[in-house]
C-alpha cells in the first residue's frame, strides 16, 4: 500500500460495535496494518470493543487480515490531567 511506501505505519481502530466476533470494521481488517482494540483499567476487553475474525476470503482489491485486533490499549475510564487544576486528574471515556 502506498502508506508503505512512505514509511507510515499504518494503525486503525477496530470499531465499536462489540461484543461479538466478526465486528471488526475496515480498515483495520485490511492486511498489513495493526488493528487496535480497547480495554478497560483492569487490562479486560471492553465490551463494546469489536472483535475479529475480520473479513476472510472477501474477493476484493485489498487482502483481508481475520486476526483482528492486532493489539489493544486502554479506551474506557482512563485518568488523565485535568483541565480544572495543575495537579488534579479526571475520567475519560
Amino acid at each position: 500500500a502506498a502508506w508503505l511506501k512512505a514509511g507510515m505505519v499504518p494503525v486503525f481502530a477496530v470499531g465499536n460495535a462489540g461484543p461479538h466476533c466478526g465486528t471488526v470494521v475496515s480498515p483495520a481488517d485490511y492486511a498489513g496494518v495493526l488493528s487496535v482494540g480497547a480495554t478497560d483499567k483492569h487490562d479486560e476487553m471492553v465490551e463494546f470493543s469489536s472483535r475479529g475474525p475480520g473479513a476472510n476470503g472477501t474477493k476484493g482489491a485489498l487482502p483481508y487480515d481475520p486476526l483482528t485486533p492486532n493489539l489493544v490499549a486502554p479506551g474506557l475510564m482512563i485518568q488523565g490531567p485535568s483541565h480544572k487544576s495543575d495537579d488534579g486528574y479526571t475520567g475519560f471515556s
